[in-house]
């Protein structure tokens, strides 16, 4: 059971407080899932789904114009990307061995886009993700689900921000029609 943080109780609009409520319990399993499978460490995994359900605070208004699906895909964004910044902030574990230091990084970058593929809710979002394409599904985690603006993902992919946009473009008609094929979007 995942521990909420007293802010939410205390929410001055008792709607927004009942929806927030509302959303935690139906999701926080799950969260607290992710959360352990990318630190794998139960205090601080519980510590991020706190962290997360205090962003969902001030997301409320956002959260109720969106699609129950996409709800749990943007609580699990949240998630991940505070495992992320965790594991940034910590991100090199100092081992002294006969007088030499090594790090040991704690999480690779695809480990953690793994746990998030495979404790997304929807079942025929993964099959669909699984049927586009490489590059296809690149763009769309890092702009969907890593939360990375078009900069960021122009300079990892080495091309220019005007190329990426016409990329997602096309990544988002390419999933689309996969998920029009597995009857889940019409």
């Amino acid at each position: 059971m995942v521990m909420i943080p007293t802010a939410i109780s205390r929410m001055e609009r008792g709607e927004d407080r009942e929806f927030l409520l509302e959303l935690i319990n139906e999701n926080g399993n799950l969260m607290y899932a992710m959360a352990f499978q990318i630190l794998g460490n139960e205090p601080v995994a519980n510590d991020m789904v706190s962290e997360a359900c205090m962003a969902l605070m001030k997301k409320t208004v956002y959260l109720r114009t969106i699609a129950e699906e996409k709800q749990r895909l943007y609580i699990l964004a949240i998630v991940k990307n505070n495992c992320l910044m965790y594991l940034r902030k910590h991100s090199r574990e100092r081992l002294f061995y006969d007088g030499h230091e090594l790090e040991t990084s704690l999480a690779s970058e695809d480990a953690v886009d793994d746990a998030l593929i495979a404790d997304a809710d929807s079942q025929m979002l993964r099959e669909a993700l699984r049927k586009v394409d490489g590059r296809t599904r690149d763009l769309l985690s890092m702009k969907y689900f890593e939360m990375r603006s078009d900069s960021e993902i122009a300079e990892k992919l080495g091309i220019g921000k005007n190329s990426v946009r016409q990329y997602l473009t096309v990544a988002r008609r390419k999933l689309k029609e996969e998920l029009i094929k597995g009857g889940w979007y019409g």
